[in-house]
Formats: structure tokens, C-alpha cells, sequence
């Protein structure tokens, strides 16, 4: 089983507040509890970003096995 499938274990390092929209980093949301931005606790799995949020992801050091998840057949991100 892939390290970040459907099926499995849920892993992944970023997710998206589902009131603001900020980018959290799973490490951060498990500490915090809740957005450190707008304080929602509710979030949603990441399905696009555009170039300053991949960016801060390639600065947070995110595995790039997760990034390979959106990118396209030239390993162009989708959300560049």
C-alpha cells in the first residue's frame, strides 16, 4: 500500500483549514488543536494549491513523495 493512499492510514503532513484556508501542518495542528490562524478545528484534506502555498511547502520540507501526488505527467505541479 502507498505511504499516502486513500485506503490506508491517514499521514499527511499538510491539510487545509476548512474556514480560512490556511495551509497547517499536521505536526502544528496536532500540537495547537485547532487553526493558528482563524482557531476552526475543522479541516479538509489538501486537493490543489497554487505557487506561494507549494512554495511554503517546499520550505516546510514536505516529503516529496507527497508533493509527486499533484504533479502531472512532466512532474509539474497542477497548482503552478
Amino acid at each position: 500500500m502507498a505511504k499516502y493512499s486513500k485506503d490506508g492510514e491517514f499521514n499527511e503532513p499538510v491539510v487545509r483549514c476548512d474556514c480560512c484556508g490556511k495551509l497547517l501542518l499536521m505536526d502544528v495542528l496536532r500540537r495547537e488543536g485547532r487553526c493558528d490562524k482563524c482557531g476552526h478545528r475543522k479541516i479538509k484534506n489538501l486537493f490543489g494549491f497554487d505557487k506561494t502555498e507549494y512554495e511554503q511547502m517546499l520550505a516546510w520540507g514536505i516529503d516529496p513523495e507527497f508533493l509527486a501526488l499533484f504533479q502531472n505527467e512532466e512532474g509539474v505541479p497542477f497548482g503552478r
